[in-house]
């Protein structure tokens, strides 16, 4: 079904609350719906991990709601959730290892472990009602910009397109594996895993 005129947009989606307009596919959704009733520019968040569940709470915090949080996996949790392995923990001591507007103080151990970092990361989702503003299994496959309309052009994995005017790259250095050219490695039948 084609979208209507653009014009049209607004008055049909004036009465729907910004968190159902912000998912509507992109030809029903009014230019920056939400952004534009709230006077901030609408936000595209990819990952969550600390970088965008940090940045999204904080948006939250300051009233600005116009955000998506994309994120390909379909849980919260960056590489505290991919990397799950036996013995895995943070290097760094856990005093220093939360949000500074969102601290824990009560980790159990000086340098914590992946379970309990995934639980905190969990919390800061939750605590800031943040799941409902992430589109879960969706993989943000290019981001460009689009200097006449000023604002990005997001692909998706669904084959769809986004668009933002604000776009905030949390994908952290660990989302894709970077595995060393060594030789042998194609043949090689053992077990192994890579973090």
């Amino acid at each position: 079904m084609a979208a209507p005129p653009l014009g049209l947009l607004p008055r049909l989606t004036a009465h729907l609350p910004d968190a159902l307009v912000d998912r509507l596919p992109a030809p029903w959704r009014p230019p920056l719906a939400a952004a534009a009733r709230a006077g901030a520019p609408r936000v595209a968040i990819i990952g969550t991990g600390f970088g965008g569940l940090g940045m999204a709470a904080r948006l939250r915090q300051a009233g600005i709601e116009g955000f998506t949080i994309y994120e390909k996996a379909d849980d919260v949790g960056g590489t505290w959730r991919d990397n799950h392995y036996p013995g895995a923990a943070c290097d760094v001591p856990s005093h220093l290892y939360s949000l500074s507007f969102a601290p824990k103080t009560d980790w159990t151990r000086r340098f914590p472990t992946q379970p309990e970092i995934l639980a905190y990361l969990e919390d800061v989702a939750d605590r800031f009602d943040l799941r409902p503003r992430i589109r879960f299994g969706t993989e943000v496959r290019a981001a460009t910009w689009d200097d006449d309309a000023q604002r990005w052009r997001l692909e998706l994995g669904d084959g769809t397109v986004d668009e933002a005017e604000v776009l905030v790259a949390a994908t952290g250095q660990l989302s894709r594996p970077v595995v060393p050219p060594l030789d042998g490695l194609d043949g090689f039948e053992g077990p192994a895993f890579h973090s």
